[in-house]
């Protein structure tokens, strides 16, 4: 019987070395610990009233964790928080100027990523990839 490599396996070390690359090139660029994770979101949805339950539900991460973070990054300059206008519940957190700034360096180097993976790839095998990456997480998230 021939055997067969692990898809989860490989996943999860292409995962590994993606956030192993993106680690370097942040502390490279001076940027903070968890600006890859928040900062690319909260760029695209600074329009939108992100709360800690967002951020949370967007990086699959833990409130506690989220929190510290969020903590760390506002008294870094790179994010402030503020009230609700609608909800005084609700904090609302948004980047800085300095946190903008951070977000449009994690995009360049995200893009940077794309070129290096895409350069190996034929266009072909890019939507392949794509596609496979897109059922692999559907079938997944049928299981929550």
């Amino acid at each position: 019987m021939e055997h067969k490599e692990s898809i989860g396996l490989k996943v999860g070390q292409f995962g590994k070395t993606f956030g192993e690359y993106t680690c370097r090139m942040a502390s490279k660029c001076n940027l903070p610990r968890g600006s890859f994770r928040l900062f690319p979101y909260l760029d695209v949805h600074r329009d939108e009233d992100v709360t800690q339950k967002n951020l949370c539900e967007h990086t699959k991460c833990k409130a506690s964790t989220i929190s510290v973070l969020i903590d760390d990054l506002e008294k870094d300059g790179y994010l402030q928080k503020f009230k609700s206008k609608h909800d005084s519940r609700k904090t609302i957190i948004k980047l800085t100027d300095k946190g903008t700034e951070a977000a449009h360096q994690i995009k360049s180097i995200l893009e940077e990523v794309d070129r290096k993976i895409e350069s190996v790839l034929t266009e072909e095998e890019r939507e392949t990839l794509i596609s496979a990456f897109i059922k692999m997480s559907d079938i997944l998230k049928g299981d929550e």
